[in-house]
C-alpha cells in the first residue's frame, strides 16, 4: 500500500470512531462498521488503482470490525432492585415486598416466628418465708424476669394462682394460698404490668402436682403458677 492508501486508513480511523460510538445510528454494530469500512477503503484503493481497491476494502473491513468492537459503548441493561429489599428484579418472586421487611433469597417476606406462650407457667424458685405472703430475696431476681416477658406480651390476660401443700387446715392453707397469689401480682404490678390484665386466685391444697407424703413433694405443691387466658 502507497502513502496515497496509506493516508486513506489513517483517515478512515477517526470516521469510525466517531460512527461507532454513536448508539442508535447506522455503526450501531461491528458488522454494519465493517460494510461502511470497507467501502471507504476501497474508495479510497480507488484512487490508486483497482488492485488497491480490493485491498483497501479488505483492510478497511478488517480494521472497521476491530475498532467498532472496542469502541462498542452500548451498555448491558441494568438489573434493577424496585422494592428495594435487596434482591435484583430478575430473580426477586415478590417483587413488591412492603420496606423494611426482612426476605428470602427470592426476595419473598420470610414468615414471622411467634413465640408460643404455655398455658400454665410454674413460677420455679418463687418462694416465700414459713407461714408468710413475704417473698425471699431470690424470687425477687425471678419475678423481674416475668416482669420482662409479660411487657413484651401486654395483650395477655393472666391468672396468678397460688397454691400449698397438705400440712395444716385446708381453709387456711386456701387463705395462704390466696395471700401469696395476691402478694406475687403486687410485685408485677409494681414494676410495670398492667394490673387490668391480672387476677389473683389462692387454691389452697387442691391440685397437687407431687406427692405430699415427702419433704421433696410438699416443696414442689407449694408454688405459683401463671395461668394464661
Amino acid at each position: 500500500m502507497n502513502k496515497t492508501g496509506l493516508s486513506g486508513v489513517v483517515l478512515l480511523i477517526p470516521v469510525l470512531l466517531s460512527g461507532c460510538a454513536s448508539p442508535g445510528g447506522w455503526y450501531d454494530d461491528w458488522g454494519k462498521c465493517a460494510v461502511a469500512a470497507s467501502v471507504v477503503g476501497a474508495g479510497m484503493g480507488a484512487i490508486e488503482a483497482s488492485e488497491a481497491a480490493a485491498a483497501g476494502a479488505v483492510g478497511g473491513a478488517l480494521i472497521g470490525g476491530v475498532l467498532c468492537a472496542i469502541m462498542d459503548t452500548n451498555e448491558a441493561p441494568v438489573d434493577p432492585d424496585s422494592d428495594g429489599d435487596g434482591v435484583l428484579d430478575s430473580m426477586d418472586q415478590c417483587p413488591a415486598t412492603a420496606p423494611g421487611l426482612a426476605v428470602d433469597t427470592m426476595g419473598c417476606p420470610v414468615p414471622e416466628v411467634v413465640e408460643e406462650v404455655p398455658e400454665i407457667i410454674v413460677l420455679e424458685g418463687v418462694n416465700f418465708h414459713t407461714n408468710s405472703s413475704l417473698l425471699t430475696e431470690d424470687s425477687g431476681l425471678i419475678l423481674d424476669k416475668v416482669v420482662e416477658t409479660l411487657r413484651m406480651h401486654p395483650n395477655l390476660t393472666i391468672e396468678v394462682a397460688g397454691y400449698t401443700d397438705s400440712d395444716g387446715e385446708a381453709e387456711y392453707n386456701q387463705w395462704l394460698s390466696l395471700r401469696r397469689a395476691n402478694a406475687v401480682m403486687s410485685f408485677l404490678v409494681d414494676h410495670g404490668v398492667d394490673a387490668s390484665n391480672l387476677s389473683a386466685n389462692g387454691y389452697g391444697e387442691d391440685q397437687p402436682i407431687a406427692d405430699n407424703e415427702t419433704p421433696e413433694g410438699k416443696a414442689r405443691n407449694r408454688r405459683v403458677e401463671l395461668h394464661i387466658k
